[in-house]
């Protein structure tokens, strides 16, 4: 703005810039000047006038976009970090060989995938690229591969020629097979596009396989990545939850299906970290599904090791240690030319499948089977289904002999060898021998039965089955049963994934037939999966005619009842056309021998360094070496210890029964006198024998849900599967806080015994600092097989004590013993229920149930010591509390050891000192144990004898012995306060919150509502020790607190850390 305006007085300034003006423009001299004040009016006017006019249109614009045309969707897509350029064909746009990823090479081969790099220019897609390198079959071949390249991880997408960006299509995601060992192809999407009325769009990809994708060893554990191949698809899937809408998809309705090993990936991206939802896909079409065989990192080390060998890069040959590197900087066609498939460790015979994913407790976090039993999978709309003859293709015709049967099927699961022998036996060979093609042996049409069944079919119906369990209706099966000509002449029937032909309109390579005869099959199968693809329901859009697939389970599934296990079934010969069938009982009978092996899909047991070679056939959950459910000792907190320095699981139940009882049966017993003076004699032991026969119930719903979930090691492990890291901070809380008051209430009695041997000479605090140390030390061992032997020395102690106790009770009875005990009293609420807590909080000691089982050898034997813990527990609490409550009569004390003469008292006491110590001990034990764990899960401190793993473990231990030592004498009302935490927390770990356990896994994994309606008495069962533990929570803080209040009043509470 001019100075002439801001400052009109300034003449002289105003002056020399008219002289600029005059030099820089060309004045028309022919109009009269206009006056300064007419000139700055004028471009003022003119300014408001263009800024008006660019507003009204930047609003008007916005007002109207909703109503213009969208963008349409050209050939030409911009993705951001590149352009890519399509093409047209048949009403279908095209573009084909985008990059989703990264080039996997130099420090990318044997990592997890990069982002896709930036490109200039329009990028062509216009043709299909390299498919990933597959695994050769020996190493004299050629190492060249046609067609293939580590530069292979590319997408396709198939769109309505009409999409544009606000289409929304729904968009349907396949992933092709090829056994985790090469990409078996992918197919053209126009068929299917054409099919939906040019409403959906179809996407395909390639993913790495063979040792690109699935190596696995310690090394790329630690310098790469595993399950690369898998993160490839979930990096897919990234990119089109990001990048569809511009071709016309929508990112929020996206079916995931597959084919085989794609197939087999749809199952693991569903359970992908434990059934993790990023919402990149909403429903699931999987086509021959399998459980292969997940190895983990040390089962799969024998790979890695061989390729380094055969590769030249083990230290001998490089010297260098870094191996890893070394085949990262092999070419492709150097580490291709060794790249073959090795028997695994056992066997002579090459598998067909070599590679497969790892179990890494991270994308996969427990083996196939356990993930979809317990229900850690995302609850999807799916359908699963196989073909008749699943294995026709894979098996050998030469099979001539059982032998030769046993021989190829151990090469393919390891885990079978002995066990087959009693499962082949329901598929006997073919007796029309001459109906094979010639040169077929006797065992091949029943091998490749038991091989489709085990390892396509069967997964199939378990997996319909656990859906159904989870409370998924929109979950569906099929048969495809459609025979060609070429392939029933040469004895295959209906082979695995034939029905490919007919989903994607009969696509190049497939059977003539697709063209003739079974020209009908593909509108059929094509409508129906185009009606999952866009309604989540294969019926809303299928071809008139064909029948309505029925939902799986959707009558029920279990025992005899044929109605609930109902598929279609898509046939075209012999007059049979597509319908509902019923799984045969055949079927159905060999499903239920063959799902208690599905393990040896999932689990390679017979490893040689694994000393398995069975697998029970009489129990789904039988573990035959470690009697435990199948893959608990890959899940559980502490692995497998074979080589570990440090092993926790030593543990025999009976040992196991002993340190219960140690840590149950102690001081809490001597108050139960007391209980049955204030309620009388037969309501006592009423109580006392009932509350011994719940303990015992929620004993076995904690260890049943322990089974079930092996990652549980504690309280707070448990409260995280209930309800997440909320529950897993307050479950945990509470039992650090629980153990630490346990552990304090330990030290008291140590305190009164010491106090009470000495005539209490001595300051209490000093005894309970002597007490306090051995009960430290005693904690100090890492493993709790440690303080086993001390555990019987203390159960002992603890028995031969109580029984001094009675004896003196019988010698030296009060005067009138006869009248003095009361068959039952009557007593108020509050005084009543004091008493009533002794017996309840004596059961308190399931908070460590967890910790205990994990430390166990033989899990399944967990009721063994639970049955001896309460029967021996009950027993004892009754026949204790009853004889010493008659003799001692209504003023027996608590603990009642304290109201026995002088020397019996003493004999009492001296005796018990090495239970209240060991039960300290295992206290805090306990405490330490779940942080330490905590702190330390799957690390090498955890098993190994590291500075850091004890420096951390001593420290534990002394905090927390520490804690209970200073709340045991620094706090006056410590007794109360450890009624508190009773109350709040072992109320519910011992009797309430076993319910809900039962309650959540009814819920997730049976089925919801039906499944408590199924075992209406156990739901009633549960939700009764619910609303226990809820009233002795409750009650036990009203009575608590009362009494606090009362002794404050009463003027009777000392002063901290006070002598007295």
């Amino acid at each position: 703005m001019s100075d002439c305006i801001l400052n009109p007085s300034s003449t002289h300034t105003c002056e020399v810039n008219q002289e600029k003006r005059k030099a820089l423009f060309i004045w028309d001299r022919r109009k009269p000047a206009l006056t300064r004040r007419k000139r700055f009016i004028l471009i003022l006017f003119l300014g408001s006038v263009i800024l008006l006019t660019v507003a009204l249109g930047l609003g008007l614009g916005l007002r109207l976009r909703p109503t213009a045309e969208p963008t349409p969707v050209l050939p030409i897509v911009d993705l951001g970090y590149a352009q890519y350029q399509g093409f047209s064909s048949n009403g279908v746009n095209q573009w084909l060989g985008m990059r989703y990823a990264a080039t996997p090479t130099g420090k990318l081969r044997f990592a997890a995938p990069a982002p896709p790099p930036k490109r200039t220019g329009v990028q062509v897609a216009s043709k299909h690229r390299s498919r990933c390198l597959n695994v050769r079959a020996s190493t004299s071949t050629n190492p060249s591969s046609p067609g293939q390249s580590e530069d292979c991880l590319f997408i396709e997408v198939y769109a309505p020629g009409k999409a544009n960006t606000d289409s929304n299509f729904p968009v349907y995601v396949y992933l092709q097979g090829g056994g985790f060992v090469h990409n078996a192809g992918t197919y053209s999407g126009v068929s299917l596009v054409n099919a939906s009325s040019m409403q959906i769009v179809v996407v395909n990809l390639n993913y790495r396989v063979g040792p690109y994708g699935f190596l696995a060893s310690d090394e790329v554990r630690r310098g790469g990545s595993l399950n690369n191949g898998l993160k490839d698809q979930r990096q897919a899937l990234r990119w089109i939850k990001e990048h569809i809408s511009r071709f016309g998809g929508n990112p929020n309705h996206v079916v995931l299906g597959g084919s085989s090993a794609g197939a087999a990936s749809v199952t693991l991206q569903l359970a992908a970290y434990g059934g993790k939802d990023d919402g990149l896909f909403h429903a699931t079409a999987a086509e021959s599904q399998s459980f292969g065989a997940l190895r983990t990192v040390e089962e799969s080390q024998y790979q890695y090791d061989e390729l380094v060998t055969r590769t030249k890069c083990d230290s001998s040959h490089t010297k260098s240690d870094d191996t890893l590197a070394c085949l990262r900087n092999l070419s492709s066609d150097d580490l291709q030319a060794q790249n073959v498939g090795t028997p695994f460790p056992n066997t002579t015979r090459r598998p067909l499948f070599a590679y497969n994913p790892t179990l890494d407790h991270d994308f996969i976090p427990d083996y196939t089977l356990n993930l979809f039993s317990s229900g850690r999978f995302l609850k999807l709309p799916a359908i699963y289904g196989d073909t008749t003859n699943e294995g026709t293709v894979f098996v050998p015709r030469s099979l001539d002999t059982t032998e030769m049967s046993n021989d190829w099927l151990q090469a393919q699961f390891p885990a079978l060898n002995a066990t087959q022998k009693t499962w082949f036996q329901h598929y006997p060979p073919s007796a029309n021998k001459s109906s094979y093609p010639t040169n077929t042996g006797e065992y091949w049409s029943s091998t490749a039965d038991a091989y489709g069944e085990l390892r396509y079919i069967c997964p199939g119906l378990f997996l319909n089955n656990a859906y159904t369990r989870h409370g998924v209706k929109s979950n569906w099966n099929y048969r495809y049963g459609v025979l060609d000509p070429g392939n029933e002449k040469d004895g295959l029937g209906t082979p695995h994934v034939a029905e490919l032909n007919a989903i994607w309109g009969a696509p190049a390579g497939s059977p003539p037939s697709y063209k003739t005869t079974n020209k009908n099959m593909i509108p059929i199968l094509q409508q129906y999966w185009i009606s999952f693809i866009m309604d989540f329901d294969p019926n809303t859009r299928r071809l008139p005619g064909t029948p309505r697939l029925e939902e799986w389970g959707a009558q029920g599934f279990e025992g005899d009842d044929k109605r609930g296990r109902r598929r279609i079934a898509f046939l075209n010969q012999n007059g049979k056309s597509t319908q509902m069938e019923d799984v045969s009982d055949e079927q159905w009978e060999r499903y239920g021998v063959s799902v208690q092996l599905l393990n040896a899909l999932a689990i390679m047991e017979a490893m040689s360094d694994r000393k398995f070679n069975d697998v029970s056939p009489s129990s789904l959950e039988a573990d035959d070496l470690t009697a435990a459910p199948i893959g608990y000792h890959d899940t559980d907190v502490f692995g497998r210890e074979e080589d570990h320095q440090i092993q926790y699981k030593t543990l025999s139940w009976q040992f196991v029964a002993v340190l219960m009882i140690a840590e149950i049966v102690s001081n809490g017993m001597l108050s139960l006198p007391s209980s049955l003076a204030v309620v009388g004699l037969v309501p006592g032991l009423i109580l006392i024998i009932f509350l011994g026969v719940f303990a015992l119930f929620t004993s076995w719903l904690l260890i049943q849900f322990k089974l079930r979930h092996p990652e549980v090691h504690n309280m707070g492990d448990a409260g995280y599967i209930l309800a997440g890291p909320v529950g897993r901070e307050i479950l945990s809380f509470g039992t650090i806080v629980f153990a630490v008051f346990a552990t304090g209430g330990q030290l008291l009695a140590g305190q009164i015994a010491l106090g009470v041997l000495s005539s209490n000479k001595l300051c209490l605090m000093l005894y309970t600092g002597i007490f306090a140390i051995p009960t430290l030390l005693f904690a100090l061992p890492r493993t709790l097989d440690r303080l086993t032997w001390l555990s019987v020395a203390s159960v002992m102690c603890i028995i031969v004590a109580v029984v001094v106790g009675m004896i003196g009770a019988g010698l030296h009875p009060v005067e009138g013993w006869q009248d003095q005990y009361s068959i039952a009293v009557k007593t108020d609420f509050v005084t009543a229920f004091i008493s009533v807590t002794n017996p309840v909080f004596a059961y308190a000691g399931h908070f460590m149930f967890f910790i205990l089982i994990s430390e166990m050898r033989r899990p399944n034997d967990a009721m063994k010591a639970a049955y001896t813990l309460q029967i021996s527990a009950t027993t004892f609490y009754a026949l204790f509390a009853a004889i010493t409550y008659i003799y001692l009569g209504p003023d027996v004390a608590s603990p009642s050891f304290t109201s026995l003469p002088s020397k019996w008292s003493k004999a009492a006491y001296a005796i018990a000192i090495p239970n209240f110590l060991m039960a300290g001990s295992l206290y805090s034990h306990t405490a330490a144990k779940l942080l330490f764990i905590r702190f330390f899960r799957r690390s090498k401190h955890l098993h190994e004898h590291t500075v850091i793993g004890w420096g951390v473990w001593i420290f534990l231990i002394v905090l927390m012995n520490a804690a209970a030592f200073v709340l045991a004498i620094g706090v006056p009302i410590f007794n109360y306060l450890i009624g508190i935490a009773a109350s709040l927390f072992a109320s519910w770990y011992t009797y309430g919150i076993a319910g809900a356990f039962w309650l959540y896994d009814s819920w997730v994994y049976k089925g919801r509502f039906e499944a408590w309606k199924r075992r209406w008495v156990m739901c009633g069962l549960s939700w009764l020790t619910l609303a226990a533990g809820a009233f002795i929570c409750v009650a036990g803080m009203y009575v608590t607190v009362k009494q606090i209040v009362d002794v404050y009043a009463s003027g009777k509470v000392s002063e901290p850390f006070s002598c007295g």
